[in-house]
């Protein structure tokens, strides 16, 4: 019996959240129970007796740019609560208040660290830079009761925060994930989500796999064959001697537009997510040779057939010669235009050298450049 396993994003969250707890130094003996719900584990945490309870008279307090991440905490709060909270740059006298403060006399804590303060009357949440109080509006989601993640208003649930005083920051500068919609389409929204459940746990960096043999995602304006043609498999539609499930053997093209590139980069860069873009070569290319066989070792007989059958047809490994290279450069030169981070990852691994061998173009080209 063949048993098929469907692996959604949350799956792949659950993994981390896993491997962190289990991966954690042993808790001391006074560890309390309700110390255990904040991932990862804080470098600091005294709890105190007392909660702070948030209502619609509770009052968010925050300064000039500090305003954007207080904005981002009322918007995260208001779904599950059913009330939004008031952002105002002082509070009336006893008021209960959440403030946002940005102080630079934190320095061991670093551009991504925070304090948070929780005493029965007041939640300060410090750092030096935005990103810093962006994490801390994080922590203190993860201090409310789980409902708070609901999208919707919850009922019945009084919005009590444990009084704690918490400092931390992060141990690695580059805390990421990967996700592969090149081998199983993921949905954009689906994809938005899943930047969701990292902010909330404080990563930072998200590599997406693009491109591989079983499909091409990315829309490149120079070259739409790449997703006319190349977005129409994926790997549960590719199978063994040549065949293919599903009407056809095809999906209807599913990639991302240039439009949703940009909408998904920022989307991240507002929770202070990197995106690394993966751009596979020489090998794991087979969706790009079968939308453009000039790029394959052999793209005469690549021509001769019908796009849908060279999946099967093409060795997936890149031919390097001149044409070849000016495709990868306008390819790269309009993936640098839509993502504006340092790194582009180009894969490099599992490159079948052998069909290299193979090719007398390429042991010709070999013996040219003297290799």
């Amino acid at each position: 019996m063949r048993i098929k396993l469907i692996l959604t994003p949350y799956f792949f969250v659950l993994i981390y959240i896993l491997s962190c707890l289990l991966s954690t130094t042993a808790l001391p003996v006074s560890f309390k129970a309700k110390e255990a719900g904040v991932i990862p584990r804080p470098v600091s945490a005294q709890y105190l007796e007392g909660f702070f309870t948030i209502t619609p008279e509770t009052c968010v307090i925050a300064q000039d740019k500090v305003k954007t991440e207080a904005q981002k905490l009322i918007e995260l709060f208001a779904p599950a609560m059913g009330f939004r909270l008031k952002l105002t740059t002082r509070s009336e006298p006893q008021q209960q208040v959440i403030k946002l403060e940005l102080n630079d006399k934190l320095p061991q804590i670093g551009n991504e660290g925070y304090t948070l303060d929780v005493t029965e009357t007041s939640i300060v949440i410090r750092a030096n830079q935005p990103a810093g109080l962006f994490y801390g509006i994080q922590t203190l989601r993860q201090l409310l009761p789980v409902s708070i993640l609901s999208k919707n208003k919850v009922d019945g649930d009084i919005w009590k925060v444990p009084c704690v005083k918490i400092t931390d920051y992060p141990r690695f500068e580059w805390r990421g994930l990967l996700v592969d919609p090149a081998r199983h389409f993921i949905p954009k929204a689906a994809l938005l989500k899943f930047i969701d459940a990292m902010a909330l746990h404080k990563l930072n960096s998200l590599q997406i796999h693009l491109t591989d043999d079983q499909g091409w995602r990315i829309e490149i304006k120079k070259y739409p064959q790449l997703t006319k043609i190349g977005a129409l498999m994926d790997f549960t539609t590719m199978r063994r001697g040549g065949t293919r499930e599903g009407a056809g053997g095809q999906h209807p093209g599913r990639f991302y537009t240039q439009d949703d590139i940009r909408k998904i980069v920022r989307y991240a860069a507002q929770r202070y997510i990197n995106i690394v873009p993966e751009i596979e070569m020489p090998a794991h290319t087979g969706a790009a040779i079968v939308s453009c066989p000039d790029i394959g070792l052999y793209p005469d007989k690549l021509k001769n057939i019908p796009p849908e059958k060279r999946w099967t047809a093409n060795e997936r490994i890149l031919a390097p010669r001149p044409k070849t290279v000016a495709f990868m450069q306008d390819v790269l030169t309009e993936v640098m235009g839509l993502f504006p981070g340092s790194y582009i990852h180009i894969g490099g691994d599992e490159a079948n050298k052998d069909h290299w061998k193979q090719s007398d173009e390429m042991q010709a080209l070999i013996r040219e450049k003297n290799l």
